[in-house]
């Protein structure tokens, strides 16, 4: 007999193995694990890890698939590791294959959480909250969930979830901790890791403290203290209107110093302060608020005053002012930028001060520049006064004139301003033994002159006048004379312009060519002259108290000159100046004039004393000088020959007023005339003559 057998050389084949649902497990999970083993002479066992035998699944001895479940412990794998399965399948020739292998991962680890956040930390209940944590696993993290189970979501190892703190369960204006749990793919967990969140619905709560003051300028800075307080949260910022304030170290006072109108404050009236404190939360208040008064407003200044409407500099005058503020008060008064008013209550200001010690120039309008301010620094300086000052005595515009009665007569002139003047008069120029003074204050001057006999020529002098402050001075003008009417009969001869206005005398200064002349004169004087063989007059119009005023009668032209001053004048209209006239001073009334030639090489000619009067001057006026010169005689005395000392009449010149030769000449024949008269009684006493 014949035995045929096959030879089986080669160990089975091992093929597909795998461990089913063992991606990433624990230890204690039982993972399937799987081979197909083929075999011709068929499979006698197939064994995993630490001889743990598998078993059949499905097929044949010669082809089946074959698996087992076990654990790691059972396959003798350790946890957090790398579990390595190997599969040994014996035939029945007992071939083996150790070769197949297949592996899982023992993972027995929690998930590790960390960095855990929740933002804002502080939040209202309402409000977005985030919550998120980075989580890692040895193998894969399966699901993170917070409070009420919400889960949070993956972005790589960040886990997070954007939620609000009711939805987590947070209790309002509390501290509410948010815990984590985080689950690996085996099922490892963890709750370890917690968070917190301060929950505020609370509003922060502001106290106001003090001002500085609550009366300001909109500009000055102001100091405003509140305290602020927060239940749960944390006070993130103090507003005072749009102004931040400023916390005060770990205190919960809050400061702001600024000027109101940084406040949004206006210029004047109230201003409402609102102080609005917000916390981290979101939570605010702006139930506070204080009230700052503005004022930038400077005093009422009204009823501005001077108790006088004239007054010299060196009198006092009463200055007044009202002045009031509100409601910040008055500081005081100052007039013309320093000199303080005393208040005397009520809001009247006052001031008794001479014009001098308040700044006023003499003879011009004052003006007084009240300064009012008030508690704040507020200014008012808008208001003035004024008054006049007047330090000059009074002086006449017009010429003064006589206007004779038989028994009386009235001097006047028009004054520059009101004023009273003194008038001396007599029948003789040399013997004024009566004055009268004006009733009354007038720029219409008049003064009465009673007692007078009639048919009698009178002398007059108008010597001081004076205004209604005082000033004084003395005018000096005449003699002038006017004659009184007959008795019964109508008006007597008005007298001589006053001041000086008519023409009262010529002085002769002969040939002026290439020379020069030094002459006094009054108002109304002319000098006569000749130059270059012509004769030339200029006459002297008008006199001030500094100034001349100059007419050329031969070549008519008028012209000013102040004291010092010179003008070049010409006299025979060739385009060329023939003379200088300079105006030296101005003494008791009188101009000093120097004229001089302007010929090439004059030598200068000084004048030594008046020169008389032309001719036919001195003719007509000799029976008025021999008039004016003799006081009328008693009867007893009509014989005497009173008359017989008085110069021939080509001699005798008209009076030239003022001038003291003709005074004197005007009391040698009074001397005169009285030694007559002795000598006539003497000689009526002696023996043979009876009285």
């Amino acid at each position: 007999m014949v035995t045929i057998f096959e030879v089986d050389a080669g160990p089975p084949s091992v093929s597909g193995v795998s461990v089913t649902n063992a991606t990433n497990v624990s230890s204690s999970v039982q993972v399937n694990i799987q081979a197909t083993v083929a075999d011709p002479a068929g499979v006698a066992s197939v064994f995993t890890n630490n001889s743990q035998q598998m078993y059949l699944l499905s097929g044949t001895a010669t082809s089946g698939v074959w698996y087992a479940n076990l654990t790691a412990g059972d396959l003798g794998c350790s946890a957090n590791a790398v579990c390595t399965i190997m599969i040994n399948a014996t035939d029945n020739l007992g071939n083996y294959n150790d070769t197949e292998t297949t592996s899982y991962y023992v993972d027995d680890a929690n998930p590790a959480v960390t960095s855990p956040s929740a933002s804002p930390a502080e939040v209202k209940s309402a409000s977005a909250l985030y919550v998120g944590a980075v989580v890692t696993d040895l193998s894969a993290v399966a699901s993170v969930v917070t409070n009420n189970n919400v889960a949070l979501s993956q972005t790589g190892t960040d886990w997070n979830v954007t939620t609000n703190a009711s939805a987590l369960g947070c209790a309002p204006n509390a501290v509410c901790t948010i815990g984590f749990t985080a689950t690996d793919q085996p099922g490892n967990s963890n709750a370890t890791v917690t968070t917190t969140v301060v929950v505020d619905d609370a509003a922060p709560t502001v106290v106001f403290i003090y001002n500085s003051t609550n009366l300001t300028r909109s500009s000055t800075s102001v100091t405003l203290n509140v305290t602020v307080t927060d239940v749960t949260g944390t006070v993130a910022s103090v507003y005072a209107n749009n102004k931040s304030m400023t916390k005060i170290g770990a205190t919960t006072t809050w400061y702001v110093s600024a000027a109101p109108n940084t406040f949004n404050c206006g210029t004047s009236g109230t201003c409402t302060v609102t102080f609005t404190a917000n916390d981290t939360a979101g939570n605010s208040d702006s139930s506070t608020s204080t009230t700052l008064t503005i004022d930038n407003d400077g005093p009422a200044v009204t009823g501005a005053s001077v108790n006088v409407t004239k007054a010299k500099t060196g009198d006092a005058v009463m200055i007044r002012v009202t002045a009031t503020d509100s409601p910040a008060g008055m500081t005081g008064v100052t007039i013309n930028g320093s000199i303080a008013m005393t208040d005397v209550g009520g809001g009247v200001y006052e001031l008794n001060r001479t014009g001098t010690l308040i700044g006023c120039a003499a003879d011009a309008v004052c003006t007084i520049g009240f300064t009012a301010t008030d508690g704040l620094g507020n200014v008012n300086n808008t208001v003035t006064t004024t008054y006049t000052t007047d330090n000059t005595a009074p002086s006449n515009t017009t010429a003064f004139s006589a206007t004779p009665s038989s028994t009386s007569a009235t001097v006047s002139a028009t004054m520059g301003e009101a004023a009273k003047c003194t008038v001396i008069y007599g029948t003789n120029t040399s013997v004024m033994g009566s004055s009268a003074n004006a009733s009354s204050f007038s720029t219409s001057l008049s003064v009465s002159l009673s007692g007078l006999s009639a048919s009698t020529t009178y002398y007059y002098n108008v010597t001081d006048c004076w205004d209604e402050l005082g000033n004084s001075g003395s005018l000096g003008l005449g003699p002038f004379n006017f004659t009184t009417s007959a008795a019964g009969g109508g008006g007597g001869g008005g007298g001589g312009g006053g001041g000086g206005i008519t023409i009262s005398s010529t002085l002769e200064l002969g040939d002026l060519t290439g020379g020069s002349s030094e002459m006094e004169l009054k108002r109304g004087d002319s000098m006569h002259f000749t130059h270059k063989a012509e004769e030339h007059y200029i006459k002297v119009t008008g006199l001030g108290v500094a100034s001349a005023e100059f007419e050329v009668l031969s070549e008519p032209q008028t012209f000013s000159l102040y004291i010092g001053q010179s003008k070049d004048v010409n006299l025979d209209d060739d385009a060329k100046p023939d003379v200088t006239v300079k105006l030296l001073d101005i003494i008791a009334n009188k101009a000093l004039v120097k004229v001089t030639s302007l010929v090439s090489g004059a030598e200068k000619i000084s004048l030594l004393s008046p020169a008389k009067k032309t001719a036919a001057q001195a003719e007509e006026a000799a029976p008025a000088a021999v008039e004016e010169a003799v006081a009328p005689a008693a009867p007893e005395t009509a014989a005497a020959p009173a008359a017989e000392p008085a110069a021939p009449p080509e001699t005798v010149v008209k009076e030239q007023k003022g001038t003291w030769y003709w005074y004197l000449f005007g009391a040698l024949i009074a001397i005169v005339a009285i030694v007559l008269v002795l000598l006539y009684f003497v000689e009526k006493r002696k023996p043979g003559h009876g009285l």
